[in-house]
């Protein structure tokens, strides 16, 4: 998503100024993990999708350093990008699972943009104002295409997969 894009996908007040953002961390992190946070097209909030925070380094394993850059599904996961493979991973808070999440982070904005149009119109179904096959429809579409974007993301297991299946179960 170029800049104008993500622009136009969260609005102006809404999109993370990613050099402010990462700030000094940046300095300290591998020169491909500080490129793809500085190229990401991340929203400030999704709610209850994904609110950014500010950057942090963290350990996920003895072996794996990852960067947290935001809290998704009501805060309950960290979502990180993995220093060494680049891969979106996210860590539950309180069980410290970790669960693969995308193949990286302009994946995961993507992913982002198709699902929050999802849970909008789930919020619609709930007022009564979209029918319920109409939303199963969009589902299944966002679901080919979230498929066509990062396949891996939506195998069992993998994070989106239970937020897609969620969505499936009005």
């Amino acid at each position: 998503m170029n800049e104008m894009d993500c622009r136009e996908t969260w609005g102006d007040s809404n999109v993370v100024d990613t050099v402010a953002w990462l700030g000094e961390l940046g300095d300290n992190l591998p020169s491909t993990t500080k490129a793809e946070l500085l190229a990401a097209c991340l929203p400030l909030e999704v709610a209850p999708l994904y609110s950014s925070a500010p950057p942090e380094r963290i350990e996920l394993s003895s072996a794996q350093h990852a960067v947290k850059f935001g809290l998704a599904w009501h805060g309950e996961y960290a979502m990180c990008l993995t220093e060494t493979s680049g891969r979106v991973v996210s860590k539950h808070l309180i069980a410290d699972e970790i669960t693969p999440v995308n193949t990286g982070l302009r994946e995961f904005s993507q992913f982002l943009a198709i699902t929050s149009r999802i849970s909008q119109l789930y919020d619609r179904v709930e007022d009564g104002k979209t029918s319920r096959e109409d939303y199963l429809h969009v589902v299944e579409s966002a679901r080919m295409e979230l498929s066509k974007i990062d396949s891996s993301a939506l195998e069992p297991g993998a994070w989106w997969s239970g937020i897609v299946e969620e969505f499936s179960m009005i």
